[in-house]
């Protein structure tokens, strides 16, 4: 047998002991709240400077894209390096679209099947 098996088990006996223990209960989660602070505040300071990071060598190659022949295509330039590609996709224009426009023209063109019933 270890020697934790050869101790005597704690019991709760009385009100002061049950006490006892909502108060030890108390402290552990206040202790658990603490540490899910800290541990919150370092992941944030780590997302914070990785962002950084990325942000910086992302703006090198863009200067560095510029400066090489790129091969250009309708949707997107890209260039071919020895173990990546770097690619710069070209902005999508933004349709505002007339949701009752939309709904009356599927409907003529016999698409109902393409609308969702709300």
């Amino acid at each position: 047998m270890s020697e934790l098996e050869n101790k005597e088990r704690f019991m709760v006996q009385d009100d002061a002991a049950a006490e006892w223990c909502l108060k030890k209960i108390r402290e552990a989660e206040k202790d658990r709240q603490k540490w899910r602070e800290h541990y919150a505040e370092q992941l944030r300071k780590i997302e914070e400077s990785t962002d950084e990071t990325v942000s910086y060598f992302t703006g090198l190659l863009a200067e560095y894209f510029d400066k090489v022949p790129h091969k250009v295509a309708k949707t997107q330039e890209s260039y071919a390096l020895p173990t990546a590609k770097l690619v710069r996709k070209q902005q999508q224009p933004q349709y505002d679209l007339d949701d009752e426009k939309v709904i009356i023209w599927l409907s003529g063109i016999g698409r109902q099947d393409l609308l969702k019933q709300r």
